[in-house]
């Protein structure tokens, strides 16, 4: 897989969860479908996030490595980003069932940083 190819890929993954963000708070009921929403709504946000900030790493670190990224450059970015969603979705639902403190926010915080250390080693 190139670079361009794997990029343009994240580029429809971004266009296209946009668009489905876009529809799902225009047109789905979230009374009536609690469940279906909050599924719905959790994924599009991960990728969403993901793609995007995915993109836009990419592009500091272009800038940084002086335009020479190699495609396991991009592959670390999405990871990353993958687990920072899962983090920001994971303070949201503390939120909401009233477990938002300092500690349960920075051990989960440990958590996610030893679950990257864990994938940057393999």
């Amino acid at each position: 897989m190139t670079k361009k190819i794997l990029l343009l890929i994240i580029l429809c993954i971004f266009l296209l969860s946009w668009l489905t963000m876009f529809l799902i708070f225009t047109y789905l009921d979230p009374y009536r479908n609690e469940l279906i929403s909050l599924i719905t709504l959790t994924t599009t946000f991960i990728l969403l996030v993901t793609s995007f900030s995915t993109l836009i790493l990419y592009i500091f670190k272009k800038v940084y490595y002086r335009w020479e990224v190699f495609l396991s450059h991009i592959f670390s970015s999405l990871r990353q980003w993958v687990l920072l969603s899962l983090f920001l979705i994971w303070i949201i639902i503390f939120k909401i069932i009233w477990v938002f403190w300092i500690s349960t926010i920075s051990l989960l915080l440990i958590i996610t940083l030893f679950i990257e250390l864990m994938f940057e080693n393999l």
